[in-house]
């Protein structure tokens, strides 16, 4: 095991599960949250090496709370989202210092 960290933020359970599983299974330590303050919740018990975030939560929006991750920390972080046509979202995530972004569906290699 590495012991690095990973918080996956994702609002649809199966997609949390399935993310986290294979972080879990490749020797990380995975934590997950359906929202804002249950990211907040993981990250003031334990830092995060890694945030895998979703764009389009159920009531936030992903943006909002890079936005709270990058004024806070220097974490890494990867958006996921289902949404293809939102360059726009794409860029300002990049500007607000995401260091990659990935449309769903994707390979999890």
């Amino acid at each position: 095991m590495n012991g690095s960290h990973i918080l996956v933020v994702d609002d649809d359970p199966a997609m949390r599960d399935l993310i986290g599983t294979y972080f879990a299974h490749n020797g990380y330590e995975v934590s997950t949250a359906p929202d804002g303050s249950a990211l907040k919740r993981v990250l003031n018990a334990r830092p995060a090496d890694l945030i895998i975030l979703d764009l389009q939560l159920a009531k936030e929006n992903g943006l909002d709370l890079m936005r709270g991750i990058s004024s806070d920390s220097q974490v890494p972080v990867i958006i996921i989202t289902g949404q293809r046509r939102d360059e726009p979202d794409r860029v300002v995530a990049l500007e607000l210092g995401a260091d990659d972004y990935v449309t769903k569906p994707f390979s999890l290699r």
